[in-house]
């Protein structure tokens, strides 16, 4: 079984802990928790000021009532600005298990339930716009968001907010890292048509464009459901994200260590316990999601899901193990290896 090892109160309490299966799942989902993150929480703290009535929710994170816990989680999702503002109370050691992991779970809530804006845009199959001009190019528009009303499709965007997008990762990031309802300044470069649709071109056949700049009111991510816009769970603001989760996670998590289970030594493992693993927990939400959007897994998360074999395959070779556990990570290796497989 998993136990956490870091110091905090450990006493019995009402309703019990925050079901630490269910919590490493949430974390385990956001993707390989040991891959490498992309770094943005700041290595030292000493500096940070906290919000005085995010300190006061933070005692009572641990408090002997699971219905007053719960309600302080409620209330911290609320209270903290962002996650950022969390990071200094996890990084203090009087921590109890309880609050820490109540924490990460606020700080994913946080990082991966923020609202993303949108344009409403497609793009065609390449993948930026024609070298001469630069930019992104707009394939298609999505009906009742804000760029069906200004922009059209043949428009090809060059900057946003001043800063150019060369590619469509780079638009996406712009334009996803603010909220609903933020503005946008766009440069975009439209190509001149005659009276019958036809472009116009100069003496060199090239085609003339007209450059201008419109600012729109984004609309939500959230809302799209078309997978062809490419605003998926695979955006890059989504994927920067989860990164930032998985490190969170992996620096501020109680220790994990493992427990021989002493008077039941002949206890066998069961399907049932493989089945709930948080691990294959994770991989049966991920290939459910995959199935939902009618798509494959990428090449970034089959190597995500072969990192995780590898570990597990290290797993089973350390010499601590008890033949039970030893047997319990084998046919966790068997089934999560049949579970990758295409």
């Amino acid at each position: 079984m998993y136990c956490p090892s870091r110091s905090g109160t450990s006493s019995a309490r009402e309703g019990g802990t925050v079901p630490l299966r269910f919590i490493w799942f949430g974390l385990l989902a956001l993707g390989v928790a040991y891959a490498p993150a992309a770094g943005q929480i700041a290595p030292d703290f000493t500096d940070a000021v906290v919000n005085p009535a995010v300190l006061e929710v933070l005692a009572q994170l641990d408090d002997p009532s699971f219905a007053v816990r719960e309600e302080a989680t409620r209330r911290l999702v609320q209270l903290a600005a962002d996650q950022s503002e969390l990071y200094p109370l996890l990084s203090r050691a009087d921590l109890s298990a309880e609050q820490r992991l109540r924490l990460l779970e606020v700080v994913r809530q946080k990082l991966l339930l923020r609202p993303r804006g949108a344009l409403g845009i497609s793009m065609p199959t390449r993948r930026t716009a024609p070298a001469e001009i630069g930019g992104v190019e707009i394939g298609s528009l999505l009906p009742g968001m804000p760029a069906e009303k200004v922009l059209q499709v043949g428009d090809c965007i060059t900057h946003a907010d001043g800063r150019p997008v060369g590619q469509i990762d780079e638009l996406q990031m712009r334009v996803q890292e603010k909220e609903p309802g933020d503005d946008v300044l766009l440069t975009v470069r439209r190509p001149r048509r005659d009276e019958e649709g036809r472009f116009i071109t100069d003496e060199g056949n090239l085609v003339v464009y007209d450059t201008f700049k419109v600012t729109l009111s984004l609309g939500s991510a959230e809302e799209l459901q078309d997978p062809s816009s490419r605003l998926t769970p695979d955006s890059p603001v989504l994927i920067a994200r989860r990164r930032e989760a998985q490190e969170a996670a992996r620096r501020f998590s109680p220790e994990v260590r493992y427990v021989g289970i002493r008077n039941l030594p002949g206890t066998p493992v069961t399907d049932e316990e493989i089945e709930r693993h948080p691990l294959i927990q994770r991989i049966l939400s991920q290939r459910q999601a995959l199935t939902q959007f009618g798509i494959g897994p990428s090449e970034s998360l089959r190597r995500q899901w072969r990192d995780e074999q590898e570990r597990l395959r290290e797993l089973m070779t350390r010499p601590d193990l008890t033949a039970r556990q030893r047997h319990f990570h084998q046919r966790l290796y068997d089934h999560y290896s049949a579970l990758i497989l295409p």
